[in-house]
């Protein structure tokens, strides 16, 4: 649906020391398994891909469970739109949500290109198949952000 708390993937990726240590995604099937047609149409997930997934509150229980003790920080691309699906979700389900870091890899990119074209080429072949959730978690450990980092650290 075009709601925001009609999350249907969740992918994290794991980066210690700048390297990807874990990866992991889940299909979540969203209140009443309701989807839009243009969103089937960007992320290719469908009624029948989640109709046996676990809730929101079910995966929200594991992410926090694994990985909230010891990580504060999330990076998205396009973090305000993930913050605010993940805020969204847990107004719905009534989910207290820790104190997150948020940091978004399209501001970093767009910081260290010298200009928007390299984005929009790099993003072109990319965009000929479907957006999940893991493949753009790897694409911001992989891309510009973790470069970024590596350059702060080597200038400090």
């Amino acid at each position: 649906t075009p709601k925001r708390a009609s999350i249907c993937e969740v992918g994290i990726c794991v980066v210690r020391n700048g390297e990807v240590v874990e990866t992991r995604s889940w299909l979540v099937q969203p209140k009443e398994n309701l989807y839009s047609y243009w969103n089937m149409q960007c992320h290719g997930i469908r009624p029948e891909d989640t109709e046996h997934s676990p809730s929101f509150p079910e995966v929200w229980k594991e992410i926090e469970r694994l990985y909230l003790d010891e990580f504060d920080t999330f990076v998205a691309h396009n973090a305000p739109f993930d913050r605010s699906c993940l805020e969204h979700s847990a107004k719905l389900y009534h989910l207290h949500l820790p104190e997150i870091n948020w940091q978004c890899s399209l501001k970093t990119a767009r910081q260290v290109y010298v200009t928007r074209l390299v984005i929009f080429a790099s993003n072109l072949a990319y965009l000929k198949e479907h957006i999940t959730a893991l493949a753009m978690m790897l694409r911001c450990a992989h891309g510009s952000f973790l470069r970024k980092i590596r350059i702060l650290n080597r200038l400090l």
